[in-house]
């Protein structure tokens, strides 16, 4: 059925998620918004190649703030006690929700854990930024029940922790274990089931060590596979971007779909080596991403049999598209108007009129209680009845 969006767009929409995205104060970095979407500072300045990388596993910096705000000053670590270093400003709105539960962590832990709320990237600093941080936590009363200190315009919590780190958003937290080694980082709305185990002594921060480097790593191989896959696809050079993109399902298997997708689209699209892009039925079924997506699967099998379409008549594999089409309709039991349509269409291609009028016939009647069926899908769909009926009519079957 032709009201589907371009496969291409339909592979893209597999790794997009949602965002609610919020404007920082004038000149300010963005903040993290609600858990897993993420906003960026602005470019930072070039960096050194001396510059200190935080990672898990590593000594927590040591804690120097311009100020203390609220609570007992904190002027190193106590070994044998658990700290967590949470970044916030006043404009972050994701920070002020996250005060409440850093106060209710801090009820629960007491005196086992100390909580550090550290403000950071206020614009401008002036004479007058400390106080009005210092009003604005006043004005928090309870909901910021833990100990706060102001960075400064020296920021050198900051770039201790958040820069070293690599982190660009907050809210932001670092769990500080018992040995004073830095053993989380992340959003503090995500912190819990890890402090209970760094507090309870359970957590292994070599194991979380490991597994951070081995993310970061797969980031960094993502990041040259995804260029390499463009480059190659950009000259032409298809056999070097679908190696890229073997790789990519090697290592990225959450987007193994978008991968599968995009080989698929070059091998048929741009090689034009449809032998080959048909040859990836079972693997392409094989991923839940795109066997339990029913439009995903419908706009694969239209792809191919769209008698508009770019598929030559010669190289439309009908038994492929059938697959798909068909499980597409499984999904929908049969319900969905655009993706009976689909399914006729295969049969009708495939000699088997018969079946694809009655098809069509469904179709035509699930336009009625589909809700995306609109008046043209509605009429396109009753056209192609009447053609299948006229064509078959003519052929005296």
């Amino acid at each position: 059925m032709k009201y589907l969006a371009p496969l291409s767009l339909v592979a893209a929409a597999l790794l997009a998620a949602p965002v609610w995205a919020q404007e920082a104060a004038p000149d300010a970095p963005k903040q993290i918004q609600p858990v897993p979407t993420a906003e960026k500072q602005p470019p930072a300045k070039k960096e050194t190649a001396d510059k200190k990388v935080l990672a898990v596993g590593d000594a927590a910096p040591a804690i120097s703030v311009e100020a203390w705000v609220k609570g007992e000053p904190v002027k190193s670590y106590e070994k044998g006690k658990v700290y967590v270093v949470e970044f916030w400003a006043t404009w972050c709105g994701p920070c002020v929700a996250a005060f409440p539960h850093l106060s209710e962590m801090q009820a629960k832990f007491k005196d086992k854990v100390t909580f550090i709320g550290a403000n950071i990237w206020e614009r401008p600093y002036n004479s007058e930024t400390l106080d009005k941080v210092k009003k604005f936590v006043a004005d928090q009363g309870d909901k910021m029940a833990y100990t706060v200190a102001f960075d400064g315009k020296a920021a050198e919590m900051d770039t201790a922790f958040m820069k070293a780190a690599g982190r660009n958003g907050i809210p932001s937290a670092f769990i500080v274990d018992k040995e004073g080694k830095i053993a989380w980082m992340g959003h503090p709305m995500s912190m819990d089931k890890v402090l209970d185990e760094v507090v309870a002594g359970t957590y292994d921060v070599k194991a979380a060590a490991a597994k951070e480097k081995a993310a970061k790593d797969a980031a960094g191989k993502f990041t040259e596979l995804t260029a390499k896959v463009n480059k190659a696809a950009r000259a032409e050079k298809w056999d070097e971007a679908v190696a890229a993109l073997d790789e990519l399902v090697k290592i990225d298997s959450e987007r193994a779909g978008m991968h599968l997708l995009k080989k698929f689209n070059l091998l048929a699209n741009g090689k034009n080596d449809y032998a080959a892009a048909y040859a990836m039925k079972d693997a392409m079924l094989a991923e839940k991403s795109i066997s339990e997506n029913s439009q995903m699967l419908n706009q694969i099998a239209w792809g191919i049999v769209d008698p508009a379409g770019d598929v030559p008549a010669k190289d439309r594999n009908l038994d492929f598209a059938m697959a798909f089409a068909v499980k597409a309709n499984e999904l929908t039991k049969g319900e969905n108007a655009a993706i009976l349509d689909t399914v006729a269409r295969v049969y009708w291609d495939k000699g088997d009129r018969t079946t694809a009028i009655e098809l069509q016939e469904k179709a035509v009647k699930a336009c009625d209680n589909d809700a995306e069926a609109n008046d043209d899908m509605k009429s396109e769909i009753k056209a192609t009845l009447e053609t299948y009926k006229k064509e078959n009519a003519k052929s005296g079957v």
